[in-house]
């Protein structure tokens, strides 16, 4: 019974530090427990819009702290959404997925973005996490979202591949982040042991509903003959789970490092 009262005079004295709003509907349950404690912890407490402009502006100011444990390489911490230089084509398509993933949540698939060298694919994915980072309250995100490129992942499971106990670890560690992002698909060397660990992973999240991001150079049939090995049916059920996993989004840019390097020259030519 106490307990209900507090539960009630909490969501009553609720109120954002930024806007002022003290409907207990705008609110995280977590911010709600905030309101528990009292004057000690009223600075903390945010409604969920404004909770989630914190989380942006966080992600701005210090991006290192709130992405590198997740695995994302420096390089690419300042990719957003916003300032993808491609066209507005696949930004649309990125935010009508994202749409469907996050707001409506009627959606458990996940994204197959192809498309030559230095197209954007991994500033995509990148911008995709930021989002989900954004708009999903993670009480752990290092367990929750993770970026990792498919060599790397690959090259880490071969490592275990002598303790099979650790293997087995690995492999259930990547098949059950919320979100994993697989960057990068296809550039590996491939074996039918690292095939098979690739399967596995693809194969969990299938049949457990979890989204996977991956980015790729090629598309389906390509990466199908690519992932060769003995045995044949490897590369066929990879690229038929990757169907059944992802939407497909092809990107048709040109490789954007070239163009800027070329910009970088002719800004060295108009100023020598």
């Amino acid at each position: 019974m106490e307990n209900n009262l507090q539960d009630i005079q909490s969501r009553n004295n609720i109120k954002c530090i930024k806007c002022g709003d003290k409907n207990p509907g705008n609110f995280y349950d977590d911010d709600i427990k905030l309101g528990k404690i009292g004057r000690e912890r009223e600075k903390e407490i945010f409604c969920i819009k404004c909770r989630k402009e914190r989380r942006r502006e966080l992600l701005k100011v210090d991006p290192g702290k709130h992405l590198a444990s997740i695995g994302v390489p420096p390089r690419f911490y300042d990719c957003t959404l916003e300032n993808f230089k491609g066209g507005g084509e696949y930004i649309e398509k990125i935010h009508f997925y994202l749409k469907n993933l996050i707001y409506l949540k009627n959606l458990t698939e996940g994204l197959y973005i192809y498309g030559p060298y230095g197209c954007g694919k991994t500033h995509l994915a990148i911008g995709i996490l930021k989002e989900l980072r954004v708009n999903y309250a993670f009480n752990r995100p290092c367990e929750e979202l993770k970026f990792i490129t498919t060599p790397e992942l690959l090259l880490e499971l071969r490592g275990a591949a002598t303790q099979k106990s650790t293997e087995r670890t690995l492999i259930l560690k990547y098949s059950r982040y919320d979100y994993l992002f697989l960057d990068d698909m296809g550039a590996e060397k491939t074996s039918d042991f690292s095939l098979s660990c690739l399967y596995q992973i693809l194969n969990y999240r299938y049949n457990n509903l979890k989204p996977i991001i991956i980015t790729s150079n090629l598309n389906l049939d390509e990466l199908s003959k690519k992932l060769s090995s003995k045995d044949e049916d490897n590369p066929q059920r990879i690229a038929s789970r990757i169907v059944g996993l992802c939407w497909q989004i092809q990107i048709k840019m040109p490789d954007y490092r070239i163009q800027q390097r070329k910009e970088m020259r002719k800004n060295k030519d108009a100023q020598g």
